[in-house]
């Protein structure tokens, strides 16, 4: 009866293949982004605001200072895709607010992740298993 090779899963191999994906998932994104006429961060932007949010707030999920969001917003708000809001409760605070159109795109984005290559290529059961396997890798970050 033939042995089975072992297959030895490096750390250092399982990282590159973590940061190959997350590129090749980037360049999905980017590509389907200039499709809709914008850039990369305008549409991780649009996609990641699902209710009006102050931009604080979008700046800390984005992992960026406000001053540079201030730019991708300008420029998503020429365009008619969101609106800056002054809440009544803290006129200190500035929301972003998707408009119609925005929502739209909003949509579209949130649709893409169906029609990523290399997920449409696992089954349900796999999909689920990278996604608690990811999610396990990801904890560890928060573990002091």
């Amino acid at each position: 009866m033939p042995v089975e090779p072992v297959v030895q899963t490096t750390l250092e191999g399982l990282a590159m293949q973590v940061e190959d994906l997350s590129r090749r998932v980037l360049a999905f994104y980017e590509t389907e982004a200039q499709r809709l006429g914008l850039t990369l961060p305008q549409a991780m932007l649009l996609h990641g605001l699902d209710r009006p949010t102050p931009m604080r707030e979008v700046a800390d999920r984005r992992h960026c200072d406000a001053s540079n969001l201030t730019g991708i917003v300008d420029r998503l708000e020429a365009r008619g895709l969101v609106v800056r809001r002054t809440p009544a409760a803290d006129r200190r605070v500035k929301e972003l607010v998707l408009t119609d159109e925005g929502r739209r795109i909003h949509d579209d984005l949130a649709g893409l992740a169906e029609d990523i290559p290399g997920f449409r290529a696992l089954d349900a059961g796999e999909r689920a298993d990278l996604e608690r396997l990811l999610a396990k890798a990801l904890a560890g970050f928060d573990d002091p």
